[in-house]
């Protein structure tokens, strides 16, 4: 016999996992947004700004992106506490410390984002003519070690966020190349504003403008399923994320170093790198390790999030 609830009280509600998950996610992803457009609002531009000078914009880009870079982690730990408490923030952050089985998925995630840019760039110079001023390539090495350690420390403000929050919540009902797809679009969504700002100050041209936007939504969907690819494989840690992301950063900061104000405002060489990345991104998808599918080691304690914690200690419950 099931015993009858007092007059007054009510039974508590159990928490449906996609539900409680996709609150979070909701409520995560929209304080992201307002986190890091209202920095690139109140950051003041710099006094030597000039529109319509692409090396200025770049300037301003890298100053303000800094700091609106740290919207989606400051997001993810306010979500995880309102949710999760002490206990989901330190699982949070103890995704910085998982280690890979091997540590050759470092050297991985630190390689694999110049080959498609390296395809790109050279399809590019033969299809325009442009000409390719290459640094030697001890120098290349040098730059690119240097720049990727300290863009990729910094963009633990990105990635604590994207593949240590959202990513992990969405593989718990998605399977791997959706779960990539959907993160990169909503990565590449946060990053309008401050593409459409620099890419019009840099351009001059609305409409080219908007067609770099729409370019590089399909790369952030690309690059999103080969960091999703190195997440599955490193057990869903972050540092090999923050290693690819970095990588990304400082081969194109090199080569915009050689290549000038050409360079930054070429639509086609966008169009170029983004073509080699979906590519790349395909093979891998298709014929990558894991492919398609979901590897019970990595992906089993993501389904772990579907009992909602609640109270100081982040113990298991229900909502009231």
């Amino acid at each position: 016999m099931i015993p009858t609830p007092p007059p007054g009280d009510s039974a508590p509600r159990t928490v449906n996992r996609s539900e409680s998950l996709t609150t979070e996610l909701v409520i995560y992803y929209f304080t992201s947004l307002a986190l890091s457009w209202a920095w690139l609002l109140l950051w003041p531009l710099p006094s030597d700004f000039a529109f319509g000078d692409a090396q200025k914009a770049r300037d301003a880009y890298n100053q303000i992106g800094l700091f609106f870079g740290f919207g989606p982690m400051a997001a993810s730990i306010f979500v995880t506490f309102a949710f999760r408490r002490t206990a989901g923030v330190a699982a949070l952050f103890r995704r910085l410390l998982i280690w890979p089985s091997s540590p050759l998925w470092f050297v991985v995630a630190l390689c694999l984002p110049i080959v498609p840019q390296w395809i790109g760039i050279a399809a590019w110079s033969v299809l325009t003519g442009a000409a390719l001023v290459l640094p030697p390539a001890s120098t290349w090495l040098s730059s690119w070690l240097q720049i990727s350690v300290v863009a990729g420390l910094l963009s633990v403000g990105e990635e604590l966020g994207w593949r240590g929050f959202m990513l992990p919540r969405v593989l718990t009902t998605r399977r791997p190349l959706a779960a990539a797809l959907i993160v990169g679009i909503v990565w590449g969504v946060w990053h309008y504003p401050i593409w459409f700002t620099f890419n019009w100050a840099a351009t001059g041209s609305i409409r080219d403008t908007i067609a770099i936007l729409l370019a590089a939504s399909v790369s952030a969907c690309a690059w999103s399923v080969l960091i999703t690819w190195i997440f599955g494989q490193t057990r869903g840690g972050v540092l090999p994320a923050m290693i690819f992301h970095g990588s990304i950063n400082a081969n194109m900061n090199v080569f915009y170093q050689r290549a000038g104000d050409a360079a930054l405002t070429s639509l086609s060489l966008l169009a170029c790198t983004t073509v080699a990345t979906v590519i790349v991104a395909a093979v891998v998808a298709r014929w990558g390790p894991a492919a398609g599918r979901h590897p019970a080691d990595w992906v089993e304690p993501f389904r772990r999030l579907a009992v909602l914690p609640h109270g100081k200690d982040g113990e298991q419950g229900r909502l009231p």
